[in-house]
């Protein structure tokens, strides 16, 4: 399961920090890819497509708007054990010529400092 969530630009907050996503997770209106496949360790699933328009996509690059990109994977461990793994990315767009950080999605690893919403969403949980 994964959403996209555009959110607008907050003019209080500082160039270089992007809004912050809802303290819950919403995914109405989220994308939901079922795959029955052994994933082997080193190697990784493939990519799903996220579509957006080209109005928000301009939106985006012009930094009016911030693309997130969350969600979690399901998935049967060693010892039938299921777990759930989410995720948290955000399209970082460069804020000027001194950001060291270049363009295109981030993981949560690199927003934990300003998105605390992104560091709860990438810890591995067991299900029963």
């Amino acid at each position: 399961m994964f959403k996209k969530h555009l959110l607008p630009k907050d003019r209080n907050l500082p160039e270089d920090v992007p809004p912050r996503l809802p303290d819950e997770p919403d995914y109405s209106g989220g994308s939901y890819i079922a795959k029955d496949a052994l994933v082997v360790h080193g190697t990784g699933i493939d990519p799903a497509p996220i579509e957006l328009r080209m109005e928000d996509w301009r939106a985006v690059k012009s930094r009016e708007y911030f693309l997130y990109v969350y969600g979690y994977i399901r998935y049967v461990g060693v010892g039938d054990s299921y777990y759930e793994t989410r995720f948290c990315n955000v399209y970082w767009i460069p804020y000027g010529p001194f950001d060291p950080t270049g363009e295109g999605f981030r993981m949560a690893d690199f927003a934990t400092l300003i998105w605390p919403t992104c560091a709860r969403l990438i810890w591995p949980t067991f299900i029963d």
